[in-house]
């Protein structure tokens, strides 16, 4: 684990595992980093504040150790502070980080003798991009090139690589321990490999938007479908239906949809508190739509609001039973219940290997998209939509049916007008040339 300064634990005078220092004899802040020894940067301030606080310190039981005791005790506490911060990043960004960088040491050792990611330059990031990256990583752009969206996600994992090495801040010429990705000849060649694609006719797409049509077609579709199904199978329709009516109420991202909990839904006279007036009513003949609950959701850790939860939104029952999350919802928990899969944590998981029951753990956008593109090719309704399709479509939808950009961007849980321009604009998704013919 790089920048703990094992200096500032156990420097002169600090006490740490000894007599602490009295609150009068407290030192400066400045004076703790500039002092020699302490550790440098943003570490040492972490840890000064943490030491030299205003408050009183507390009594710690005194623990006599040797130096080589002292070191080893340090030294073995480590893998448990790195455990935690092994928690920082999701984990299949933690996993595409270490694979952008094995792949750039590697070309390092072959290409650049003497030269590790410590010590290398923004040159040796870009004439890395260049002449290897690009070259072996196909993409949709001029020449089978990778697009200009891919080069900036791989220039992003490396630049979080080498923060982890250390290497943080600006790269200059004065400061050659700074990021290589945060220079201003990575940021030019950024910016003009994506002009450079421009000019060759590339253009991102976005998801295609899912129309409205669509959706209660595709809801329709997979309501029908389950009475011919029993058991698991009939479970995983539901669980199914209940994403698709999730994403498309609340525009949901597909990656926060898989990771939605059953706690995420919260009682509607406190959103403090999970909701917890179960079992749900179902969904009998001639039962009023008054006879069920309002749900809230407010999920914990989205990818807009990490670490907290998102703000509070409602999701009411909805006229058309197809598509009413709260009425579906009902008769899913119970599918589960009864077959002995009852929903603990995450609402909706994947199927195990044998087919027998769910793995605990949340479903993956690789597993929506999975499922969403086989329901809609044998719907008959499959024309290349994606778990995003559903956010686009809704939003789109809205605007259709006159909220204005201010609900839509509550809706959306949007900061940027720009960002939520995008998602509106119905042709984004088309190639240049379709765009044209229009």
């Amino acid at each position: 684990m790089h920048g703990i300064s094992l200096g500032l634990l156990a420097g002169p005078g600090r006490g740490v595992f000894g007599d602490p220092p009295s609150a009068t004899a407290r030192p400066v802040l400045s004076n703790v980093l500039s002092t020699p020894g302490s550790g440098s940067g943003f570490a040492a301030l972490r840890l000064s504040l943490f030491r030299y606080s205003t408050a009183p310190l507390p009594a710690i039981p005194r623990i006599v150790l040797d130096a080589s005791a002292s070191s080893s005790y340090l030294l073995g506490s480590l893998p448990a502070v790195a455990a935690v911060q092994a928690h920082a990043h999701a984990p299949s960004t933690r996993r595409a980080r270490e694979a952008a960088m094995l792949e750039f040491e590697g070309w390092l050792l072959g290409r650049a003798s003497g030269v590790s990611a410590h010590s290398c330059t923004p040159e040796h990031v870009l004439i890395y991009m260049e002449r290897h990256w690009v070259s072996t990583h196909r993409g949709r752009a001029a020449g089978g090139r990778p697009s200009p969206s891919s080069v900036l996600t791989h220039l992003s994992l490396l630049s979080g690589g080498f923060e982890l090495y250390g290497r943080k801040g600006p790269w200059t010429e004065d400061t050659p321990r700074g990021n290589p990705c945060e220079s201003t000849d990575v940021r030019l060649y950024r910016r003009g490999y994506g002009r450079q694609a421009g000019a060759g006719g590339y253009q991102e797409r976005s998801a295609r938007p899912l129309s409205y049509d669509k959706f209660a077609q595709l809801c329709r579709y997979l309501l029908n479908a389950a009475p011919s199904t029993a058991g698991i199978e009939e479970a995983c329709l539901y669980r199914d239906l209940l994403c698709y009516q999730f994403m498309w109420h609340t525009t949901t991202r597909g990656h926060d949809c898989g990771r939605l909990r059953l706690s995420d839904l919260r009682d509607p006279a406190n959103s403090s508190s999970a909701y917890s007036r179960y079992p749900l009513p179902l969904p009998l003949l001639g039962t009023p739509l008054t006879a069920f609950p309002t749900l809230v959701v407010s999920q914990l850790g989205t990818k807009t609001y990490q670490g907290r939860r998102a703000p509070a939104r409602d999701l009411a029952p909805a006229p058309v039973t197809s598509q009413c999350f709260v009425r579906c919802l009902a008769v899913y928990l119970k599918l589960c219940s009864e077959g002995g899969w009852a929903v603990g944590d995450w609402l909706f998981r994947p199927l195990r290997a044998d087919r027998r029951g769910f793995e605990e753990r949340a479903m993956s956008t690789s597993d929506l998209n999975y499922r969403l593109r086989r329901h809609l090719e044998q719907a008959g309704l499959g024309e290349g939509e994606t778990c995003h399709s559903f956010r686009r479509g809704s939003l789109q939808h809205a605007r259709a049916t006159g909220a204005g950009l201010d609900a839509l961007l509550q809706l959306a849980q949007m900061r940027s007008v720009g960002t939520l321009r995008r998602y509106l604009d119905p042709d984004r998704h088309l190639e240049p040339s379709a765009v044209e013919a229009e």
